[in-house]
C-alpha cells in the first residue's frame, strides 16, 4: 500500500467556547492552528487522514484546562497563557539542523500533535461573551461610584474631626483664662474668635453666591 503525505505547512481555524473560572461565563475563542507533517511514519501508523479531527480533542482539552484558571475579565491574560503553553518555535525546513531541533523538542515535551508526527503551533484569540462584557462594565461603574462615595465620606469625617479639635482647643483656652481670673484676656480671646468666625462665614457666603451665579448663567445660556 502506498501513502501520499503532504509535507507542506498548513493552517486551520477552530472556533469554540472555553470556560472561565466563573461557570456562568465563557470565552469565545478562535484557535488558529499551524501544522506540518514531520514524521511520515507516525502519520501512517496512526492513520491520520484529517488533521483537525486528530488534534482538536487534545487542543480543546488543553485550552479548557488553561482558561478555567482565569476570570472572564482576564481574557488577555488567558489568551497569552494559551499562546505560551500551546505555541512552538517557528519551523524552518531549509535549515535542517534547526528543523530537527524543533521536532525533537516538540517530541520530548509532548507538544500537541507530536505523537501523530505533526509539528503544531496554536495562536489563540479570546473574547468575552456579550453578557459578561456588560456585567463587568456595570460592576466597574458601580465600583467607581463606591470609591467616590467612600472618599467623600472620609473627607466629611476629617472635617468633623478638625472642627472638634478646634472647638476643644478654644474651650481649653477659655477655661484656662477663666481659671486665671483675667477677664480682659478672656474678652480679647473671645473677640478674636468672633472675627475669625465672621471671616469664615463671609468666605463661605462668597462661595455660595459664586455657585448660584454660575448656575444662573448656565440656565440663561
Amino acid at each position: 500500500m502506498v501513502y501520499e503525505i503532504d509535507l507542506g505547512q498548513h493552517t486551520l481555524s477552530i472556533n469554540a467556547d472555553l470556560p472561565s473560572s466563573d461557570p456562568a461565563f465563557q470565552f469565545h475563542a478562535e484557535l488558529n492552528v499551524e501544522w506540518m507533517a514531520v514524521d511520515p511514519s507516525a502519520i501512517v501508523r496512526y492513520r491520520i487522514a484529517n488533521v483537525e479531527e486528530a488534534v482538536s480533542p487534545d487542543l480543546l482539552r488543553l485550552a479548557r484546562g488553561i482558561t478555567r484558571g482565569f476570570s472572564i475579565a482576564e481574557a488577555a491574560e488567558a489568551e497569552d497563557k494559551i499562546n505560551e503553553e500551546l505555541g512552538s518555535d517557528s519551523i524552518e525546513v531549509t535549515d535542517e539542523g534547526k528543523f530537527r531541533g524543533v521536532v525533537q523538542e516538540a517530541a520530548q515535551k509532548g507538544r500537541l500533535g507530536s505523537k501523530f508526527g505533526l509539528w503544531v503551533r496554536t495562536t489563540a484569540r479570546l473574547k468575552q461573551d456579550e453578557a459578561a462584557a456588560a456585567h463587568y462594565a456595570k460592576m466597574k461603574e458601580l465600583n467607581w461610584q463606591l470609591e467616590e462615595e467612600e472618599a467623600a465620606h472620609q473627607l466629611r469625617i476629617r472635617k468633623e474631626e478638625n472642627e472638634r479639635y478646634i472647638l476643644q482647643s478654644r474651650m481649653t483656652v477659655y477655661r484656662d483664662i477663666i481659671q486665671s481670673g483675667d477677664i480682659g484676656l478672656f474678652v480679647l480671646q473671645l473677640a478674636s474668635n468672633l472675627v475669625t468666625l465672621r471671616r469664615s462665614s463671609k468666605s463661605s457666603g462668597r462661595k455660595r453666591s459664586k455657585g448660584a451665579a454660575t448656575s444662573s448663567i448656565s440656565c440663561h445660556a
